[in-house]
This record gives structure tokens, C-alpha cells and sequence, in this order.
């Protein structure tokens, strides 16, 4: 089986320079396939990863195009050399030895298993789990399996909705099913839960997710974008809209869409509590700025709204997952509304 890594990097030398060295000791089963999309760099990235990892292809995008689309260019290059699965890592991680090895182990592709999660963990914290996965919620969010707890507390194979994006594996028969609805990555999204909608256009058509509590992966989360920023604020507001828009089947989508309305409320209601992360986004930046982002988040939403239901009507066209299968995402692989967002 030979595996691939796409990483995309934008103005982040060192990290990715550090991430790249991590790869050495990933796989004992070769070395992987590594392609680095370079989003249009300023910093020399591209010529400090070649020579940080010389047997990687180095493709380098004229300006910033978004991580949605350079990492579509990534996997698009990887499927073309031939790889079986393809790991889309983030320039902030840490990949710990035999990772890769442990993700693709995991694949099952009689079983339907073409996502496979990482035991994503803190990299400035190493005993303090960042996620082992996403849980699906009613109003369209992914919400970070596991986020918080000790590391041991994750040592069990388990499902999980779809992998978190820090460290997603996917394989290529997953790949080429999911393709025809597009690209692998919605490059409407930009960035951020792009690769909640990819879990979710796969699980719609009958493919699984598993968490692989051997893959183990550092994260300094934010190191690239940022925790708790204008631009995730914006970003996470509006693609959750457009993630409800394309994916949620039948009744599942207005039901959504009616929670929306809440979420306000009870973001609200998290930031006087200190709770959830409503308080998070308190911490860092003026109610009054914040809810103007997120209005600015559904407004855009609704302006797209036409060219996400034509995404809808291909998608759904092509759905094999039954009505009792979607019933069981939400009740086994869910997270309760107000508990997501209070939490």
C-alpha cells in the first residue's frame, strides 16, 4: 500500500519545517509520498521544505488560494501517483512514529471503513487529548470527540463520525466515490469544516469512520490560523450553514436551520456563564464584534444559498445511506445541542 501526505502551508516555515521532520519515523512501511502545497508563501517556505524533506514534491501556488483548494490540489496529485490513502495533515502537528502505519491499517474497505481518525493530542500538553474524531450535531456543527480529556481516556478503537481535520486520514476508494460530487474539499468553504462536509458527503454515500488510538499526532492548535479568531468566528458560522444547506437529509435540514436561530441565545447564555465556546471568543473579542461577525457569517450564507442547493440536489441524488442509518449518526455519534455548544 503506498501512502500519501498532503500538508498545505502558508507563511509558516518553522512549523512545517518541523512537521515534515516528524515524517521520518511514520511508517515503518516505506516512506510516503509527501506533497506540500505551498498557498503562496512569502516566508521561503517552499525552499526551506525542500530542504528539510528533498524527496518531497513541493508545489507551490502563485497566491493564497485557500486550504480547501490547495489541499485538493495535494490529494489530486497523490491519487495520481498511484497513492492508496492519503493523510491531510496540518503544518502545526507532530506526527509520532508509526502513525501512518496504524491509520491506513485501519482501513476496511468490505467494511466500508474509509475514514480513519487520529489520537490527536496537544503538543504543548502532551497528556491533554485535542480530539479523537468529530461528533455530528443537530444545527451542523462537528463537535471535537474527546477534547480535554487525559490521554489514556482514548485507548480504545472506536467509531467516530469522521476524522478530525488536524489529522484526517481517507483512502482512495473513498476518494474517487466521494469526487463525484465535486471536489474532495468544498472550496466555497475556504476554510474550516471542510472536512466535516467531506464526512459527511462520505457517510451519505455508505462510507464509515473509525478512530485508531495508535495513530498518534501532536497539534499545536491555532498555530496556523489562530484559536478563537475573527476568522474562524466568520468562517465556522457561515460553512456550518452551508454543511446544513448540502448535507442534512429531509426534516434533519429545516430542523437545523430552526436551532440556528438559537444558537444566539444560547452562545449567549455560554458567554455569561464562562462556558462553551462563546466564552472562548469572550476572551478575545467584544460581544458586540462578535455577533456582528457571525451576522455577517449567515448573511453570506444566505447569499449563497442558491449554489449550495444545487450541491444539495447532486448530492442527495447520489445517496445510499438509508433514513435508519442517518437516525443512528445523531443518536450514537451525536452531540446534544445545548451541551455542544455549553461545553
Amino acid at each position: 500500500m503506498r501512502l500519501g501526505v498532503v500538508i498545505v502551508n502558508h507563511d509558516r516555515r518553522q512549523l512545517l519545517v518541523e512537521c515534515l521532520a516528524s515524517l521520518a519515523a511514520a511508517s515503518a512501511a516505506g516512506e510516503p509520498l509527501v506533497v506540500v502545497v505551498d498557498n503562496g508563501s512569502r516566508d521561503d517556505s517552499a525552499a526551506a521544505a525542500r530542504a528539510a524533506a528533498p524527496a518531497a514534491e513541493v508545489l507551490v501556488l502563485p497566491h493564497n488560494t485557500g486550504f480547501a483548494h490547495a489541499n485538493n490540489v495535494g490529494i489530486r496529485r497523490a491519487l495520481e501517483r498511484g497513492c492508496d490513502g492519503v493523510l491531510v495533515l496540518n503544518n502545526d502537528t507532530r506526527v509520532a512514529p508509526g502513525a501512518l502505519d496504524a491509520l491506513a491499517g485501519a482501513l476496511d474497505a468490505e467494511r466500508r471503513i474509509g475514514m480513519v481518525a487520529a489520537r490527536v493530542v496537544m503538543a504543548d500538553d502532551r497528556r491533554t487529548l485535542d480530539g479523537t474524531g468529530q461528533r455530528v450535531t443537530v444545527d451542523g456543527f462537528g463537535k471535537l470527540e474527546d477534547s480535554g480529556r487525559d490521554r489514556d481516556a482514548a485507548g480504545e478503537a472506536k467509531e467516530t463520525f469522521c476524522p478530525y481535520g488536524a489529522a484526517a486520514f481517507f483512502g482512495r476508494d473513498l476518494l474517487l466515490d466521494v469526487a463525484a460530487d465535486g471536489e474532495w474539499f468544498d472550496e466555497d468553504f475556504r476554510l474550516y469544516c471542510e472536512e466535516l462536509d467531506l464526512g459527511w458527503r462520505a457517510r451519505l454515500r455508505g462510507w464509515r469512520c473509525v478512530y485508531a488510538p495508535a495513530a498518534v499526532v501532536y497539534h499545536h492548535r491555532g498555530g496556523t490560523a489562530g484559536q478563537y479568531s475573527e476568522l474562524l468566528a466568520y468562517y465556522t458560522c457561515r460553512n456550518t450553514i452551508y454543511n446544513i444547506l448540502k448535507n442534512y437529509p429531509g426534516w434533519y435540514a429545516p430542523r437545523a436551520l430552526l436551532l440556528s436561530l438559537l444558537r444566539p441565545a444560547v452562545l449567549a447564555l455560554g458567554l455569561l456563564l464562562g462556558r462553551g465556546p462563546a466564552s472562548k471568543f469572550g476572551a478575545r473579542l467584544p460581544a458586540r464584534r462578535l455577533a456582528a461577525i457571525l451576522l455577517r457569517g449567515w448573511r453570506d450564507a444566505a447569499r449563497s444559498a442558491p449554489r449550495m442547493w444545487r450541491k444539495r440536489r447532486r448530492i442527495q441524488a447520489r445517496r445510499t445511506a438509508a433514513n435508519e442509518e442517518v437516525a443512528r449518526w445523531f443518536r450514537e455519534l451525536g452531540e446534544p445541542f445545548f451541551r455542544g455548544l455549553l461545553r
